[in-house]
């Protein structure tokens, strides 16, 4: 239950940066082809791209990258370790990062409330609200907080999950029950 509702966000938030990345190649291209054909490039692109479009492709999918185990890893002193002693780092790992990107998300979602209530916009070549794209980290770190959450209730309480983790994180396949 817990993972299928993890696999449904991490999916959606996935296919959202997916449909970001293909707008933001719509934007550039139609913006270019309008600058060079017709002298007349869209005036807010760089802003929308920059306030929404990548933030969107670099956050919402952290928590699909760590379901798949393909955060950059150094196992320079892990390997030397017995299973136990690696399963012990995994969990404090894990908990660290939950605790970091718990208090992110926490911390980004104020400002982004705040950005909201102000209305928050840039003043460039044009004028573009860009406050709704400050909601976009603390989307994607909440999530990654949640997967992270679930894997460190796997760790404690299924002795065998990390070396499945390990083994899938070699292979490149994201873990399953």
């Amino acid at each position: 239950m817990i993972k299928r509702f993890l696999d449904i966000i991490t999916g959606s938030f996935t296919m959202l940066a997916g449909a970001a990345l293909v707008m933001m190649l719509l934007q550039i291209s139609l913006d270019v082809f309008s600058k060079y054909l017709f002298n007349t490039p869209f005036l807010w692109t760089m802003d929308v791209v920059a306030s929404y479009l990548m933030v969107a492709i670099v956050f919402l999918p952290l928590a699909q990258v760590e379901r798949e185990n393909s955060h950059i890893r150094v196992e320079l002193l892990t390997n030397g370790l017995a299973s136990q002693g690696r399963r012990l780092v995994l969990i404090f790992s894990t908990v660290v990062s939950a605790i970091y990107f718990a208090a992110l998300t926490w911390r980004l979602w104020g400002d982004a409330v705040g950005k909201y209530e102000i209305g928050e916009y840039v003043m460039g070549e044009a004028q573009v609200t860009v406050w709704p794209g400050r909601f976009f980290v603390p989307f994607g770190c909440g999530a990654l907080v949640l997967l992270l959450l679930y894997k460190l209730w796997r760790y404690l309480t299924d002795s065998a999950f990390h070396e499945t983790e390990e083994q899938q994180a070699a292979s490149g396949d994201h873990f399953d029950e």
